[in-house]
């Protein structure tokens, strides 16, 4: 696993609210560096080769599988997604949903926002996990940003592969809505029955 863990000095945080994220979607690549990347690694994972940002109090993660590429982005407020509107699939807030936004390839996404008093010890937990995701030829990124407060807004991202299937963990913490924001993604070659064949794009959450 290649970690390019970047950060750059003096980036200030922007307090953002966790109903202001959205996953975006998109077809292709996208010129990572035209984001504030922070952290970032990537490497490959059975038959995918994976582009792993934490982009502020956001995530950007890049799929290759064979000729295909698919971007997904959960953000809030960032310039640089009108950039690639060309190539955006859809936008979607606080929602779980369903998709094949490249031929061959399901993809699914949830999104959860809880109370961060009671899911501490998970995100120490997911914290912790994150070495040892390295290790295991997994991808693991963290970023606090520098606050004189008891709690830190902080990204946490993993990424890992199984037999055939690729899965995105995040967690973003807001600490001044004492909230957290967990998100999970998986990707699989198609397999007859989990979409319809037809179906190139389904929403089962609310825009």
């Amino acid at each position: 696993m290649k970690d390019g863990n970047v950060e750059y000095a003096g980036v200030e945080y922007k307090d953002e609210h966790s109903r202001d994220l959205r996953l975006h979607l998109f077809r292709g690549a996208l010129e990572l560096e035209a984001f504030p990347v922070l952290r970032r690694a990537h490497g490959r994972m059975g038959e995918f080769e994976v582009d792993a940002s934490i982009i502020g109090a956001s995530h950007a993660v890049q799929i290759r599988r064979g000729s295909e590429t698919i971007t997904e982005v959960l953000a809030c407020h960032v310039e640089a997604v009108d950039l690639y509107a060309d190539q955006l699939v859809d936008v979607w807030s606080n929602a779980s949903v369903k998709a094949r936004p490249t031929p061959g390839v399901d993809y699914q996404f949830r999104l959860d926002v809880r109370p961060l008093e009671g899911t501490r010890s998970q995100i120490a937990r997911f914290r912790e996990s994150l070495a040892s995701a390295n290790e295991l030829g997994s991808i693991g990124l963290a970023f606090q940003f520098p606050q004189k407060t008891m709690e830190t807004p902080e990204t946490l991202l993993r990424v890992s592969a199984g037999e055939k299937d690729l899965r995105i963990e995040s967690v973003h913490v807001y600490p001044g809505e004492q909230a957290a924001v967990f998100s999970e993604t998986l990707l699989a070659p198609f397999a007859a029955g989990r979409l319809d064949a037809a179906e190139e794009l389904v929403e089962v959450g609310s825009r």
